[in-house]
Order: C-alpha cells, then structure tokens, then sequence
C-alpha cells in the first residue's frame, strides 16, 4: 500500500472505532447485554458479536481484497493483508460493569502490524499507531517511561494456573516483587499495554497467545519507544498464534525475558 492508502485505511479505521464505540456504550450495563459463555468458559456479549459483525461488514464493503481475523468471527483469514479485531478486549470486566475494556483493530501486512487503533469509549481517548511515525492519544504523542530499574514501578501480569506454565511464570512475577514492582491483574491485557506505552507501566506480560489480544497494541507500545516480544524474546507474527507477548518501556525487557523459562510452551 502507498503512503496515502495507509492514511485512507488509518481514517477507516477511526471511524470503526468510533462505531464500536457507540455500541460498547449501547450495552454497556444494559439490561440486553446477553452474556453467555464459549465453550472455554470465557464470557460473550451482544456487543462483542456486534461489533465483529460490523467489522467484517466495513472491510468486505471498503476493503474486499483483505481478510479479517477477529476473536468472535473471521473472514478469509489467509489473505495477504488482514483486519485483525478484537471487538471487545477485557469482555470480562464489560459484562460486570466496570469501564476497562477496549476497541481494538490492528491492519497486518504478511504478519507484520502496518497500523492500529485501540480505542477507550469510556474516556474518548483513541489510541493510533502507524509503522514508522509514532504513536498518539487523541492526537498528542505517546513515550514509555525511562526507567530502568524495578523498584517502586508497576506492570501487568497475570499467574498461571497451568502445570506447564507455572513455574517459570509465577517465579519471575516473585522475583519482580522482590526487587520492588508491583503487579496488577485486571482482565484486560491491552489496558496494560496502553499504561506501558503512556509511561505509568514499565511492562505487561501475557501469556495467552491469540493475535487479536496482542496485534492493535503491539505497535502502540513500539512507537511509543518501548519493546515487543513473545515471551522468549523473539519477534511476533500477528496472522497467526504465538507465545504469548511482552511489552515493555525496553530498558527493562531484557532481564525480564531472562527471568521467564522459556523451555515450555505457553500457549
């Protein structure tokens, strides 16, 4: 795509989330919310199917050639160049009432994220990102913090309940605790990512390894100056499954990948 279609396909992009956004707020605490739950026992909404719906209605109308890959619904996911959307990240928290959760769509090239967006109805603040050209919150620019140590700082996690995972998983959270970090777990890894890219969070480590928890957000983090990797350190694909993701203000990546045993499998 030239310079211009991306500009185009950023615009479309904001105008969907501003629609998402519309509807998150429609069935936000409402009495027709529908919640039911998928077979992993995670929770689904009206808004969440309404809004995958949407998505894959705007791409097939403005954007026929490319695919969507979405958590509710996907659509010609081998496709070169994919939507990928989560319609609503943090479903948990959105059934319960609690403002946390996020629009997120992401543009991916042969795995590689060309632009996103994550927008926060709750707030109005839209979060943009273009390969190359920064990150910005409603417009202003985004930096991750210049913090280099653990002490008094926070960041995301989540601890393991899988036998597999949770050794080296739950020892790295230990040891950060041990240096000073504090850990929050609310249920929504992109929230995380969007404190880590807007300095508050020096870090945010998901295990869960689907592309559309982790596309929209990848590179928000990386034009705001921070890192991003799947949990052994190594660079993500976002047409596809990974292991997991790290995000972080990058002068703290490092020893937290050393930290993370990375001989099993995470996802």
């Amino acid at each position: 795509m030239t310079d211009a279609e991306l500009a185009s396909a950023l615009d479309f992009a904001k105008g969907l989330a501003h629609e998402a956004g519309v509807i998150m707020k429609r069935y936000f605490r409402a009495d027709d919310i529908g919640i039911e739950l998928k077979e992993d026992d995670s929770p689904v909404t009206v808004a969440d199917n309404t809004v995958n719906a949407l998505v894959i209605e705007k791409v097939k109308a403005h954007y026929p050639e490319f695919g969507v890959i979405g958590e509710e619904d996907s659509y010609e996911t081998e496709r070169e160049w994919l939507w990928v959307v989560d319609p609503v990240d943090g479903t948990s928290p959105f059934s319960l009432g609690l403002p946390l959760s996020t629009f997120c769509l992401a543009l991916v090239h042969k795995g590689n994220v060309q632009l996103s967006v994550v927008y926060d109805p709750f707030l109005d603040r839209l979060f943009t990102a273009q390969l190359g050209m920064g990150a910005l919150v409603n417009g202003e620019p985004l930096k991750v913090s210049a913090v280099n140590d653990f002490k008094n700082q926070y960041a995301l996690g989540f601890r393991s309940l899988k036998k597999e995972n949770h050794e080296s998983i739950n020892d790295m959270f230990d040891e950060l605790q041990r240096r000073g970090a504090s850990f929050y777990s609310f249920p929504s890894f992109t929230y995380g990512g969007l404190l880590v890219a807007e300095g508050r969070f020096i870090a945010a480590c998901m295990q869960y390894g689907s592309p559309w928890d982790a596309a929209a957000i990848s590179l928000i983090v990386q034009e705001a100056g921070g890192t991003v990797t799947d949990l052994s350190g190594k660079p993500r694909k976002f047409n596809e499954w990974g292991d997991g993701l790290l995000v972080s203000n990058g002068l703290v990546h490092d020893e937290i990948v050393r930290l993370i045993d990375n001989e099993n499998p995470r996802h």
